[in-house]
């Protein structure tokens, strides 16, 4: 079976989400290959194809990729991997994290996780 590749947009924070789930390292270069410029996000999409789950980012945080490794992962593990989105995301518009600014951070990871839960249907 194939794995999902899919595009999230998180218009509020002006940036995207690559999700990439049960795809092979291949797959994901050939993806990503068809919608950005290489020499702009190349070092990026190559960190992901480590052959981890993990979340990574370009230094601009305009482009964010979550790659999970099996075609179904763990609840535990999306959320995982969604907080270091989130909190990549926010931290960058100077919303650090604090009892103060939690709220923005758990709509965030709801949104994220649940988007990321949708792919898998």
């Amino acid at each position: 079976m194939k794995g999902i590749f899919k595009i999230i947009p998180i218009e509020i924070y002006g940036t995207e989400l690559v999700v990439s789930i049960g795809q092979t390292d291949d797959e994901i270069f050939d993806e990503c290959k068809k919608r950005w410029e290489w020499d702009k996000y190349g070092d990026t999409v190559i960190s992901v194809v480590s052959g981890q789950n993990l979340a990574t980012f370009s230094s601009s945080s305009k482009m964010l990729i979550i790659r999970f490794k099996e075609r179904k992962p763990k609840d535990g593990l999306i959320a995982h991997e969604s907080f270091h989105v989130s909190f990549r995301i926010l931290n960058s518009i100077g919303i650090n994290l604090s009892y103060e600014t939690e709220e923005a951070y758990a709509y965030l990871l709801d949104y994220i996780v649940n988007k990321i839960k949708e792919q898998e249907q």
